[in-house]
């Protein structure tokens, strides 16, 4: 009898072990995870910018970015256009 609980004894100090390494390893990778996430919150911040709000000056702007903002500005309705009134829509 005592055999059998001094076996099943270490096989509770294995498990046990083995499960503390485990949670330090997931706390690890969540560690990780977090990080990158905030990374990616940072790029895509990045990503959105363009130097009406990134403090670049415009010369540093790249060749057409201008151009695409001014296009995309124009073939977004105002918020008079889309309500359908006839004197702002020119």
């Amino acid at each position: 009898m005592r055999a059998v609980v001094g076996a099943k004894d270490g096989q509770i100090t294995a498990l046990t072990a083995s499960l503390e390494a485990a949670l330090a390893a997931l706390e690890g990778e969540r560690e990780l995870r977090r990080q990158l996430e905030l990374r990616v919150a940072e790029l895509e911040r990045r990503l959105s910018m363009d130097s009406t709000d990134s403090g670049t000056p415009s010369s540093k702007e790249r060749i057409g970015a201008k151009e695409a903002r001014k296009a995309r500005q124009q073939s977004e309705p105002t918020a008079a256009r889309a309500a359908g009134c006839p004197s702002c829509s020119l």
